[in-house]
């Protein structure tokens, strides 16, 4: 969800309004909340592609923080999660191929 993990140009951010009674959690939760809404929102735009979806999603690390519910949230339709350790790792070798 966070992009490509490979590009030599190195993606930046910021944070705005803060203040120092912002923790870091506070943080990271604004961000997990940002990447979920944004991949949400660009499910129809793949979707308008004609690319057929596998509603099966590989979790590494975040569901038991239950990212899942977030998604479940965010992104419309009927979405089965599953966590995989070390999913980043496994890349697209962990998702099995459609018939």
């Amino acid at each position: 969800m966070a992009g490509e993990r490979t590009s030599i140009e190195q993606r930046t951010g910021a944070f705005t309004g803060l203040t120092l009674a912002g923790t870091r959690e506070q943080m990271l939760s604004a961000i997990i909340e940002s990447l979920t809404k944004a991949s949400a929102d660009r499910l129809p735009l793949l979707q308008a592609t004609g690319t057929k979806l596998k509603h099966e999603v590989v979790v590494s690390g975040g569901a038991s923080d239950r990212l899942d519910k977030l998604m479940h949230r965010d992104w419309p339709g009927s979405w089965k999660y599953r966590a995989v350790t070390e999913a980043t790792m496994r890349g697209l070798g962990t998702i099995e191929p459609r018939q």
